[in-house]
């Protein structure tokens, strides 16, 4: 081997050492950045294009895991959803309140029920008589807070649907407007990888709001559809719309028309038949469509029955007129249960800003004048009528018709709520713990692991120094030569 060829080769593997430096500085730089795929030096022996023998880089190569990668972001797709699930129903829960719970449904019944126990014992008092009137308005109250936070669930679903596809809609650009890129700068024969990374990262963004798998293409391209074959990214970006509801009522369902759809390319998508099952998008999509929903029918159907309970025992009440609790002054009826729970009034006839004739709460509210103060007939009958056992009203959660007393009714639903809640929340423990483990497994094999990183530094550190001193030995015998 000439003194010539030693130079040459020693050359390049400076060449080769300097680049593996550069490109651990890269990683280390880039050991926090989102989406950052750790890089390495391809080399090879051979002669370069002159035939000098040699080292050569062939590439920089971006590590890859698509398997774990595709896995992971399954994972999250899944957590996500069941993280939003779980946060709805235990607000769902939370509303109605639980058996035992001071401020819950059944708390405020319970009270009601003992004020008229009480009224029954005493009913020529007409301090019990108020804190009956009390009662019954604090109870409405609650039926009305629970229909507010439940329709305030529903809207907030409704507003994440509006925001989940705008970033939907940002992501799905951006992907295109990359994959148009790579391709052009690929093809001028550019670095990808940093375009890589950043397609990584819309990626993940797309996969949070809806479960997609990637199609690669030709010329590092990828397309994108859900596990139900919806397409989101092919040579162009799926055009997705939602109409969102400012104010959401009682009445208003997608059924109906008065709640927006989703709308991919046109056509409207039936997220009921899961074509777009999973993520944050599908979820939001039940809790306003179905678990918010059925939850508030529940509550309606309990305030009916509450109402129809009370207006039944008063028999001195004519055809059509409302009982103690009316639905807004009127008499509550089932073909206006929906939306009932928030409106909800006591009777102005015995009420303090009404009429205030609080004796009507004992004698009947059509009674044509008081009667005898010691009666406490009326008081009881309504007591019997809020104990007995009647059959779940329509649209209650009760699964079976068993007949009940109203606060087990009430009982029913707080009790279904958390148990729903209960389960969201171990399936949302279960999928975050799952998309943790994934993570770190993808980041064990994609992520910059700092330590290893100065590890190779040192050992490219010593391969520099010695194709230096190789460079440095043969300079020493050139000049001896230039010497003779």
């Amino acid at each position: 081997m000439s003194l010539s060829s030693a130079l040459n080769l020693s050359l390049s593997g400076l060449s080769a050492s300097s680049r593996m430096a550069a490109t651990v500085s890269e990683n280390v730089a880039n050991s926090q950045t989102s989406g950052y795929s750790v890089r390495s030096v391809e080399l090879a022996a051979g002669a370069d294009a002159q035939g000098t023998p040699g080292t050569r880089i062939v590439g920089i190569k971006r590590a890859e895991a698509p398997l774990v990668s595709e896995m992971r972001r399954e994972a999250q797709s899944a957590s996500t959803e069941q993280s939003a699930l779980s946060e709805a129903s235990r607000r769902l829960s939370d509303a109605v309140g639980q058996p035992g719970e001071a401020t819950g449904l059944a708390a405020r019944l319970d009270s009601l029920d003992q004020a008229l126990a009480r009224l029954t014992a005493t009913p020529e008092s007409t301090t019990l008589q108020r804190t009956v009137v009390t009662e019954l308005e604090l109870l409405s109250e609650k039926f009305a807070d629970a229909a507010e936070d439940i329709l305030t669930v529903r809207e907030g679903a409704d507003r994440a649907i509006a925001s989940d596809v705008e970033t939907l809609n940002s992501a799905l650009s951006g992907l295109e407007r990359l994959n148009a890129t790579i391709r052009s700068r690929e093809a001028s024969g550019c670095d990808i990888n940093t375009l890589l990374d950043q397609r990584s990262v819309f990626v993940d963004t797309v996969t949070t709001i809806v479960p997609a798998r990637i199609v690669e293409r030709e010329g590092s391209q990828i397309s994108l559809y859900t596990p139900q074959g919806v397409t989101l990214l092919d040579a162009r970006a799926a055009e997705i719309s939602f109409a969102q509801s400012p104010v959401i009522t009682a009445d208003m369902t997608l059924g109906n028309g008065q709640l927006g759809a989703l709308i991919v390319n046109g056509q409207a998508v039936d997220m009921g038949s899961s074509r777009l099952g999973g993520g944050s998008l599908a979820a939001q999509f039940r809790i306003r469509d179905n678990l918010a929903a059925d939850a508030g029918n529940h509550l309606d159907a309990l305030a009916f029955d509450t109402a129809s309970r009370l207006q039944q025992a008063d028999n001195t009440l004519a055809q059509g007129a409302p009982g103690l609790l009316t639905d807004a002054g009127l008499l509550a009826e089932a073909a206006n249960q929906t939306g009932l729970a928030a409106r909800l009034e006591v009777n102005p006839l015995i009420t303090p800003s009404g009429s205030d004739q609080i004796w009507r709460l004992r004698d009947g509210l059509g009674a044509f004048a008081p009667g005898p103060e010691l009666d406490a007939t009326g008081p009881a009958v309504l007591l019997d009528a809020l104990r007995s056992a009647n059959s779940p009203p329509p649209g209650s959660v009760d699964d079976a018709p068993i007949s009940l007393s109203l606060t087990s009714h009430i009982s029913a639903l707080g009790t279904a709520l958390r148990t729903q809640s209960d389960a969201f929340v171990r399936e949302a423990s279960f999928r975050s713990a799952e998309a943790m483990v994934l993570e770190v497994e993808e980041s064990d094999l994609l992520g910059v692991n700092t330590d290893a990183q100065l590890q190779q530094l040192l050992t490219i550190e010593a391969a520099f120094e010695a194709n230096a001193r190789v460079m440095t030995v043969v300079g020493q015998l050139l000049d001896e030569l230039m010497e003779i």
